[in-house]
């Protein structure tokens, strides 16, 4: 986005990147520090919206357990030597032809973590080509409680990606980006959107998870099972954090990567 596109940066405009800034940072627990960098004179409204999550795991790892063990990253890279988090209990657990998945509860039970990890014969990216609501709805169904061995590296991931030129349309978002927007409801001015920003950390260790998102549009003129099962996470995964009693998910991501 150039000056001579959108007009000049204005000092109303700096005051309200800072407002917009310190709003996300107060709401996201001072994780997401800032979502927006500078306001042009041609943008006239902006839309944010924010999901913060933090949860203490209800069977929490001991940090005496955490042991230094290798990773093995995406994209043939060496392994990393990472803190790989331990602890053997009853958890839920399914499995299909393409990943391993893993349900931890947090605290009273009302949230919980879908660890998938995939099977040998697979990749991260197989598992995540496959997830549809059909697969997702039978691994959750099929699920049954098992005796687990888990070691889970800490991990912390934080991502910024703009959803305008490829994500939204590909999701069939196309008419509020195109001189078709019509947003007269809200102004009497032509508006439509040039840019929708979404921005996303989440931190996993001993106590628990904390995790946080942002996104902003820019408008311009258990069954008991027997035997015991090994879940080692070693290799790329998808973690997805859930409300138990709908279902609804929260955030979903991959880890290629310890960080």
């Amino acid at each position: 986005m150039h000056d001579a596109e959108w007009g000049e940066r204005t000092n109303d405009g700096w005051n309200a990147v800072k407002q917009i800034n310190n709003w996300v940072s107060d709401k996201t627990g001072k994780k997401i520090p800032e979502i927006v960098t500078s306001i042009y004179s041609r943008e006239k409204v902006f839309l944010i919206n924010v999901t913060y999550f933090k949860g203490i795991w209800k069977s929490k790892f001991k940090k005496s357990d955490t042991k230094e063990e290798s990773f093995y990253p995406e994209g043939n890279l060496h392994e990393q030597k990472v803190s790989m988090m331990k602890q053997s209990s009853r958890l839920l657990y399914s499995e299909d032809i393409h990943g391993r998945y893993l349900r931890l509860f947090y605290g009273n039970g009302a949230f919980n973590m879908i660890l998938i990890l995939p099977q040998d014969d697979k990749t991260v990216d197989d598992v995540i080509a496959s997830l549809n609501v059909e697969s997702w709805k039978n691994a959750m169904q099929t699920m049954a409680t098992y005796e687990v061995n888990l070691s889970l590296p800490r991990f912390k991931s934080e991502c910024e990606y703009e959803m305008q030129e490829s994500i939204l349309p590909t999701m069939g978002m196309r008419i509020p980006f195109s001189p078709n927007a019509d947003f007269n409801g809200i102004s009497d001015v032509f508006l439509f959107i040039s840019r929708v920003v979404h921005k996303t950390f989440v931190e996993v260790n001993e106590e628990g998870t904390e995790s946080a998102s942002v996104s902003f549009g820019v408008q311009d003129s258990m069954s008991p099972s027997s035997g015991t099962i090994d879940y080692i996470v070693n290799k790329p995964f998808t973690f997805a954090i859930c409300e138990n009693s709908t279902g609804v998910i929260l955030f979903m991501g991959k880890i290629g990567v310890i960080r």
